[in-house]
């Protein structure tokens, strides 16, 4: 049966510090309080009436499993996919293509994969086209069982594609769960939790590294717990991070998310190699939650902000413990 939609409402808060009875530990259980968990995310049909890529069926409208690579590739034509259950990456390579209802679960065998769904768009003369991509009501991931053949992101934008779009999303088990690097780009309403760990991994939850514009980062749950990790150096970066490191970053909103864990539970975007910042950065009414460090994140919870910035801001930010106004 197929769940009905459902749009995040965080009722009787505004993002402003306590508001009254249950605005305290949303973390604890997001959904109860309007954000995404596992039981709110992913494909609204039921995984074992999903059919099976590659084992049942390999091409589609637009689509073809390439057994030599391991992958699905969309390419030329837009394609919608609905309701397949992948254990192979997907490339998407054209303009216009919609996936929806599915689950991906990747295990690559000689460890790290750049990534389970990798969009490729902003470089015609290499036929990579994709633009406007829509991924909502998906479950992407790598197994959590054997994180040595863990993906390195979930969803991942190579070549700066305009106008993606990744809503209602379970991401899981890979080292970060979304990259976003074109231009009117957004996140919103996605899980994202239990990071899979390589040697000297780096995670985040959410990030993009300066090469967009007018990125939208909203009403997301982002869990950095370290439980899953296995051993080795490394560390988790940030709940959503923002960083310079194409291009000096530039018109990022974060708000509205529910976060927890990292280094730092943010980054503002003053780090890398053309930092400062452009401007533009608006880090607004997040909830950060003290669940695994008493600062949201090992060393706080943010970090590489320039307040110098035009037209950066910071508002509205509370502690999800109390409902406590953070200064």
């Amino acid at each position: 049966m197929v769940k009905p939609l459902k749009f995040w409402k965080a009722s009787g808060w505004s993002g402003g510090g306590s508001s009254g009875g249950g605005t305290t530990n949303f973390m604890a259980n997001p959904s109860a309080h309007g954000w995404p968990d596992a039981s709110n995310t992913g494909p609204r049909i039921a995984s074992n009436l999903l059919v099976r890529v590659p084992e049942d069926v390999q091409s589609g409208p637009g689509w073809v499993y390439d057994p030599d690579f391991q992958r699905v590739q969309i390419w030329p034509n837009p394609a919608t996919l609905s309701g397949y259950k992948f254990s192979c990456q997907l490339y998407i390579d054209a303009p216009n293509c919609l996936i929806e209802d599915c689950e991906f679960e990747y295990h690559y065998p000689n460890g790290d994969a750049i990534g389970v769904i990798l969009i490729r768009g902003n470089w015609v003369a290499n036929g990579y086209e994709a633009a406007n991509t829509v991924i909502r009501y998906c479950k992407v991931g790598s197994s959590l069982a054997d994180q040595s053949q863990r993906a390195a992101v979930a969803i991942r934008d190579l070549f700066g594609a305009p106008g993606t779009l990744v809503e209602y999303c379970n991401l899981y088990g890979t080292g970060s769960m979304v990259n976003l690097e074109g231009v009117n780009c957004t996140a919103r309403y996605n899980y994202c939790h239990e990071n899979g760990h390589f040697l000297d991994d780096h995670h985040s939850g959410i990030s993009t590294h300066g090469g967009g514009n007018n990125i939208l980062i909203h009403h997301n749950t982002v869990d950095l717990s370290d439980a899953h990790f296995i051993a080795g150096g490394g560390g988790i970066s940030g709940c959503i991070t923002i960083y310079s490191d194409f291009v000096s970053a530039r018109n990022v909103t974060i708000s509205e998310n529910l976060v927890a864990g990292g280094g730092y539970c943010m980054y503002g975007g003053n780090s890398g190699t053309f930092a400062p910042t452009s401007g533009g950065i608006m880090i607004q009414n997040n909830r950060i939650s003290n669940l695994h460090w008493p600062n949201g994140g090992q060393f706080g919870w943010l970090a590489s902000w320039d307040a110098a910035g035009i037209g950066n801001a910071i508002s509205g930010n509370v502690w999800d413990a109390d409902g406590a106004a953070i200064p």
